[in-house]
């Protein structure tokens, strides 16, 4: 199966560093599953990335606690209420519990990266 699309970058996120990843999960779930791709904006020196995240994007966690030999992981970010948003972890492979945070506090999570395209195989 020949793979080759072409993908716009909105100019939103152009000044961002960009990169692509492959997902490795056990667990097939509704959000990635396993060898899913992504194209991911990085957020190497954004002071504040409130801005930046919506309701269910699905972002990535910089945790070397994660039970994984890879220091990073994907995440569903939720915004639950206005002062308030969970982070829920989209593979089993990861020792970190879903959790939920003050929106103040979301500076302080580790999010260095979020996916704006989602690429799923079908082979």
């Amino acid at each position: 199966m020949n793979t080759n699309t072409l993908i716009e970058i909105p100019e939103r996120y152009k000044h961002f560093r960009i990169g692509i990843s492959k997902f490795a999960t056990s667990r097939d779930n509704k959000r990635i599953e396993n060898n899913d791709q992504a194209i991911i904006i990085y957020f190497d020196d954004t002071e504040n990335i409130e801005s930046l995240l919506f309701d269910r994007d699905i972002v990535v966690i910089n945790d070397e606690m994660n039970g994984t030999p890879f220091n990073q992981f994907v995440a569903e970010i939720k915004f639950t209420e206005s002062d308030r948003f969970e982070i829920k972890k989209l593979s089993n492979y990861v020792s970190v519990d879903n959790t939920s945070h003050p929106i103040e506090d979301i500076n302080n999570i580790n999010i260095i990266g979020k996916v704006i395209k989602l690429i799923r195989s079908f082979d």
